[in-house]
């Protein structure tokens, strides 16, 4: 094991929103929560799993608002309630999750990138859009070694999900890839929308998503 590993990586769009939202607590722990378990389950990691949360609520007496703080978040029921919206509360500003198997700490001290790799972005809060073309933006890297059933695991998450579109290719870990229309410069963990699209404005938000051009380079799933 080491940071240069080999996944399949998979980039999820959806427009689900309010009481749909992936971070709803009832879609998540009814729907997503079930799927994704199963798939951790195939690491051997599965009860170092970490996950990490970014979100905001409004500051006492200020007009600004402050980082939500949760603690220690790991993959059990207590977690999975304390960092998903149980109501829609527009004082609480859900950003972006992210899960790593074993967890970020548990990778460092190995030495390597993680067996599996999994994030959210709520795209119009994370970058404070008035419109978009999608509202979430996700991110899944299953190392190569991993063994399981990849692509219909994929396919039952998606659908789960309510994802309109999921492509995939395989990479590196750190591996940049520079010379198509979309672009990576960063590890698969620093994975945005913003800046991965070289054609017109390189913003996927300015650009009808239909529009967008997938193959050659991303097999649709």
């Amino acid at each position: 094991m080491s940071w240069d590993r080999k996944y399949h990586f998979f980039l999820l769009f959806g427009d689900t929103t309010n009481e749909q939202a992936p971070w709803n607590n009832k879609v998540w722990k009814e729907n997503i929560q079930p799927q994704l378990d199963f798939l951790l389950k195939h690491s051997s990691f599965y009860k170092k799993t970490g996950l990490g949360t970014i979100q905001y609520i409004p500051k006492p007496n200020s007009q600004y608002f402050e980082t939500l703080k949760l603690g220690k978040l790991t993959w059990n029921e207590s977690s999975h309630d304390k960092w998903t919206i149980t109501t829609i509360d527009p004082h609480r500003r859900f950003h972006s999750i992210d899960i790593w198997t074993p967890s970020r700490g548990t990778c460092a001290k190995l030495g390597s990138a993680p067996d599996i790799y999994f994030s959210i972005s709520n795209e119009r809060l994370a970058y404070n859009l008035e419109h978009v073309e999608f509202e979430w933006f996700a991110v899944l890297a299953v190392a190569v070694d991993v063994q399981c059933d990849i692509k219909n695991i994929v396919f039952d998450l998606s659908k789960t999900m309510l994802a309109k579109k999921t492509v995939s290719i395989e990479r590196g870990w750190l591996q940049q890839i520079q010379h198509t229309q979309w672009r990576f410069i960063n590890g698969i963990q620093d994975t945005v929308s913003h800046g991965i699209y070289m054609e017109g404005p390189r913003n996927l938000h300015k650009i009808p998503f239909q529009n967008l051009q997938f193959a050659p380079f991303w097999e649709a799933n």
